[in-house]
């Protein structure tokens, strides 16, 4: 169970870097942040620590999971903690990903022109 589990992150790590490399290959004021750049790496070290985690599994069974599975398993939940705050600053601080619109302002509706008194002479009469 812990396999397929370990695989499925892995397969939306994959989906996620496509995103985040998009955005960081386009856009050289994105690769001007240093959050990106430590957002960028500690992403990366992540999977690869995974994908040894699973190779282990694989080759070694039940024996890879104590302490050495445990052990990059934490190491993995505190990179994505770390990644996680890098990504909130890059959001929230230098806006990434933000659409700032100037807030517009509409012009009043124009005036209906104001209708003569019933009985009075209009330009038609």
């Amino acid at each position: 169970m812990i396999r397929w589990l370990l695989i499925a992150g892995l397969a939306m790590a994959a989906l996620a870097a496509l995103a985040g490399l998009t955005d960081f290959l386009g856009d050289r004021r994105i690769r001007d942040l240093t959050a990106a750049w430590h957002h960028l790496i500690g992403n990366v070290t992540a999977v690869v620590l995974e994908l040894v985690n699973l190779w282990l599994r694989f080759n070694q069974g039940p024996a890879a999971l104590v302490p050495t599975g445990l052990a990059l398993s934490a190491a993995v939940t505190l990179l994505l903690l770390y990644n996680g705050w890098r990504g909130w600053e890059m959001v929230y601080r230098h806006r990434v990903g933000v659409a700032d619109a100037e807030p517009v302002e509409r012009p009043a509706p124009p005036a209906r022109p104001a209708r003569a008194p019933r009985g009075s002479k209009t330009a038609r009469s």
